[in-house]
């Protein structure tokens, strides 16, 4: 993950950002910072809006999860 000289690897970061960028892409509001992502739904959220924004996250997860094995 990180570079001889200790810095984080620029592939590694593509490789979260590629998730982050297609949960955007779906209308998830959602971050990253090298590895980790932030999840930012509106304060205010019917039951629906939750279950679709799970959705979405699993379905994005699950793909990035094909593509590393």
């Amino acid at each position: 993950m990180t570079t001889a000289d200790g810095l984080i690897d620029a592939e590694y970061i593509l490789m979260t950002g590629k998730p982050v960028s297609e949960m955007q892409t779906r209308g998830q509001y959602v971050g990253s910072c090298y590895n980790y992502s932030i999840v930012a739904p509106p304060l205010i959220a019917r039951e629906t809006e939750v279950d679709e924004a799970a959705g979405i996250s699993d379905s994005v997860v699950e793909t990035a999860d094909r593509g590393t094995r």
